[in-house]
């Protein structure tokens, strides 16, 4: 048997249909946009396919070539006016906008010129098969199987239009002999069936088409031409070898479909069982914000969280302290209470990514709850501490700018002040270290205070080496504000040595109210003393002040009110 009769050939006659075709009609509108990818699609799979090409080798434009058998020239007619009424259609679908584009008008006088190809082809055709002086193969009866009464008999070869009917379909990606599926006798192991399956109905649907085209398209002529041999071998290798993977598709296709069926069973086994944990972790997370997640319970774990992750918080009083404390043992008690592992396993719903709503987050917190409570009472303290340090310990720019006055007030000594002395640390901490203790916290004071210690030891040392260049006010006036100063400098420390006290100014400085009446009146003085343990002296500055007392009269005071202290040499 040759090759040509093992392609069944009675597939039926292509018969010559001179469709009527229809001009598109466009609506006369300004360019829009572009068209959609989608839209250019629809047009372009006709407008360009193979079968639209305008081949001048077969008709020029006025006439065929008289080289073109009938039924050459007949198919490509055919194949030609079937693809511009699949086009005319396709562009009549489209909206007016499309049409309207710059793109769409470009490829609408595309349509035209094929269009005007086509329907000068269809009227020089009769005169074309009249010269060539017979009938095409589509229009005779014929028992050779082959086409016979060929009118392209003495044309000897397939045109490129016939070649590319066949090439399109054997040369396809489809049609590639794909050995990491099928190696010639079996699917390769280890291939997904679907895979098989893909590969398998596309090959099968490209050698049908590839089949039909030669029977259909191929004149007997062309077919028994050195090129139409060329082309039947490879077709018949085609076959050869979709005939082997379909015994193979034929022989493993119920293997493979029970081996899909039971993946398929698994699968629904494996949804089933996600969707009942999905259900399971619900409730979980459901029980656990039900019984940690309370109002009262939120502030402090929140709090313990910022601190976990950020180590910002800050916690300043007994009372927190116990509360903190208090509140993460009712949460940690939750946590062993339910299944944190499957809490653990996925978000809960109620997350949102938000870390401080995670009951994973709050079990963590509240396992760590005594280091993450002392850590937020030692931040607090450290800030208390740098803001009272910040407005009582001067820096050695601000101490020089005010001339050497310390912001003391109050009883001052030089020890007590300027040495980083147990009372000094208990005067600022207040009630810290009780805060500190109820955290359980020993020996903080070298860390809360270091930074504090070190400025306190600087500004001591600029005291101690600027004491003798301080020269002491002029001494201008005295009056019975002198006798009062000392008294209570005396009042303050009993010990102490005064040395001198003055007033500055001699004259009164009158302070009225808004109406421009006296309101009181003030005077500026120094008390210059001694005390036993200081290495120098203090020179403390003071304000007399004495109130209206009405008719230019002025109340005596009872006192003075001291200011700010400078220790200087008592000379």
């Amino acid at each position: 048997m040759d090759g040509t009769t093992r392609i069944k050939a009675s597939i039926g006659r292509l018969i010559v249909i001179l469709a009527v075709m229809t001009a598109p009609f466009v609506v006369a509108i300004s360019a829009q946009a572009a068209m959609t990818d989608y839209q250019r699609e629809q047009i372009t799979q006709y407008l360009h396919s193979p079968k639209a090409n305008m081949d001048a080798g077969i008709f020029d434009g006025a006439a065929f070539d008289s080289s073109v058998s009938v039924n050459d020239a007949t198919a490509y007619m055919n194949d030609f006016i079937k693809t511009m009424n699949q086009a005319v259609q396709a562009w009549n679908k489209l909206t007016s906008g499309a049409a309207g584009s710059d793109e769409g008008q470009a490829l609408f006088q595309e349509l035209n010129d094929k269009l005007a190809f086509a329907k000068a082809m269809r009227d020089a055709y009769p005169a074309f098969q009249a010269n060539q002086g017979g009938q095409s193969d589509t229009q005779t009866s014929s028992t050779d199987n082959g086409g016979g009464g060929d009118a392209d008999a003495a044309t000897g070869g397939m045109t490129d239009y016939q070649k590319q009917q066949l090439t399109q379909y054997l040369d396809s990606d489809a049609m590639r002999k794909d050995t990491s599926i099928f190696d010639g006798e079996r699917f390769v192991a280890g291939v997904p069936f679907d895979a098989f399956e893909q590969y398998y109905q596309g090959y099968r649907k490209n050698l049908e088409q590839a089949l039909s085209a030669w029977e259909r398209q191929i004149s007997s002529t062309s077919k028994g031409a050195p090129d139409g041999q060329a082309l039947l071998k490879q077709l018949n290798e085609a076959i050869d070898w979709g005939n082997a993977m379909s015994a193979q598709y034929a022989a493993t296709k119920d293997q493979y479909q029970q081996q899909a069926a039971a993946a398929q069973a698994q699968q629904q086994q494996a949804e089933a069982a996600a969707a009942e944990q999905g259900e399971a972790h619900k409730r979980q997370c459901v029980a656990f914000q039900e019984a940690a997640m309370k109002p009262l319970s939120r502030d402090p774990m929140i709090r313990l969280i910022n601190q976990m992750m950020h180590q910002n918080s800050g916690l300043g009083s007994v009372e927190g302290v116990e509360q903190h404390r208090q509140v993460a043992g009712e949460v940690q008690a939750v946590c062993q209470s339910v299944d944190m592992e499957l809490i653990a396993s996925q978000p809960c719903f109620y997350v949102l990514g938000r870390p401080d709503h995670d009951p994973v987050t709050w079990c963590n917190a509240a396992g760590q709850a005594n280091d993450l409570i002392k850590a937020a009472v030692l931040n607090q303290a450290q800030q208390t501490i740098e803001i009272v340090g910040s407005s009582t310990i001067q820096s050695v720019s601000e101490f020089h700018e005010r001339e050497g006055w310390l912001t003391l007030e109050g009883p001052v000594t030089f020890n007590d002040k300027l040495f980083f002395s147990a009372h000094g640390r208990e005067a600022v901490m207040g009630n810290i270290g009780q805060v500190l203790l109820a955290a359980g916290i020993d020996n903080a004071e070298d860390a809360l205070w270091g930074e504090q210690k070190s400025r306190l030891d600087t500004l001591r040392a600029e005291v101690e080496k600027t004491a003798g260049s301080w020269q002491s006010p002029a001494k201008e006036a005295d009056n019975y504000s002198t006798a009062l100063a000392a008294e209570q400098i005396k009042e303050w420390h009993d010990d102490a040595e005064v040395r001198e006290a003055y007033l500055s100014r001699e004259s009164w400085k009158i302070h009225t109210n808004e109406l421009g009446i006296p309101d009181r009146r003030t005077l500026p003085g120094y008390v210059l003393f001694k005390l036993p343990d200081d290495p120098y002296c203090q020179l403390r500055s003071y304000t007399l002040t004495e109130q209206y007392a009405g008719g230019g009269t002025y109340q005596p005071a009872g006192g003075v009110r001291f200011g700010y202290v400078r220790f200087q040499a008592c000379s």
